[in-house]
């Protein structure tokens, strides 16, 4: 008797019962290599939890990509990593990086409401009222969401073990851009968006998947909110916070960021008690076009502020 086992690519392999083992165990290591890589990785992280907080209520998100785990070097108790999304606010962009944290580490994506325009100060209280209280984290603002985590910070929340910006500032990282507000009602952001992102937000790193999915995120939002979180990314300062926390913290540059200049990582190191810069080959986009990198350098300040902590 011989069974036909059809396969996700419709390649066919085929093998008798009656055949010696080996062979068997052949056809299957066959199947196993025409399976797709997301297939087999999915199962990997079948106990990963990846939960997205809303102040309107709370759901899942699917398990990424893969998941990693540096067995040389383990996380040595579970974590909480509060991830605080970018300009689209959806946290829909985190998703590279969730396939590449180590079971270890529990991801909370934050997103802020879409139809409401809120500045900083709004942000933090919403983002304050979601935090975990069951376990120590560490708190991560994107872009956009540094100046948030800093402020968040700064209110000393309980199980706070340190602070990450990645590819962010604590004051205008385009100065000139404030006189230029006076003319964002006129500005077609969307459009703007489909023409600049791949040059300003992915480089030479661009990917057609990636830029999609950013697009997508965007068209979430209208442009009067997006709008307003111009404007207040173009008039934030949070210095004085930023040096008042007693907590180490991390800066995330990306080597090619057209977006925010490398002097907001030096102004960063030189305003904050404890601080630390890794430098990660990549865009403005770091977490979704460099995720593994990314991912290790979080981790490693995660075991970092572990080994400090009593």
């Amino acid at each position: 008797m011989r069974r036909h086992t059809r396969c996700a690519d419709h390649a066919t392999v085929r093998f008798s019962l009656g055949e010696h083992i080996p062979r068997v165990q052949r056809a299957a290591a066959t199947m196993r290599r025409l399976q797709p890589a997301q297939v087999r990785a999915r199962r990997k992280v079948s106990g990963l939890r990846r939960t997205s907080h809303n102040v309107a209520g709370t759901q899942r998100i699917p398990p990424g990509a893969r998941a990693i785990r540096d067995r040389s070097n383990p996380v040595k108790m579970t974590v909480s990593l509060v991830l605080l999304p970018g300009f689209d606010g959806t946290g829909e962009l985190f998703r590279p990086l969730l396939g590449e944290l180590p079971h270890e580490v529990e991801p909370i994506v934050l997103h802020y409401p879409t139809r409401e325009v809120l500045d900083y100060s709004a942000l933090t209280q919403l983002v304050l009222r979601s935090l975990p209280t069951e376990r120590p984290f560490v708190l991560l603002g994107e872009s956009f969401s540094g100046p948030v985590a800093v402020l968040a910070a700064a209110a000393q929340p309980k199980g706070l073990l340190g602070v990450i910006l990645c590819t962010s500032f604590v004051s205008p990282p385009r100065p000139r851009a404030r006189d230029a507000l006076p003319l964002a009602p006129l500005l077609p952001l969307h459009t703007a968006a489909r023409i600049a992102s791949s040059y300003l937000l992915m480089g030479r790193f661009t990917d057609a998947r990636l830029k999609e999915a950013m697009l997508a995120a965007l068209d979430q939002v209208p442009s009067r909110v997006l709008r307003g979180r111009l404007a207040a990314a173009a008039t934030v300062d949070v210095t004085s916070q930023l040096c008042s926390l007693d907590i180490p913290t991390l800066y995330l540059q990306a080597t090619e960021d057209a977006v925010v200049p490398s002097a907001a990582a030096a102004a960063f190191s030189r305003l904050a008690r404890r601080s630390s810069v890794a430098v990660v080959v990549g865009p403005h986009f770091l977490l979704q076009c460099a995720p593994s990198e990314a991912a290790k350098a979080i981790v490693h300040f995660i075991e970092q502020v572990q080994r400090k902590t009593p």
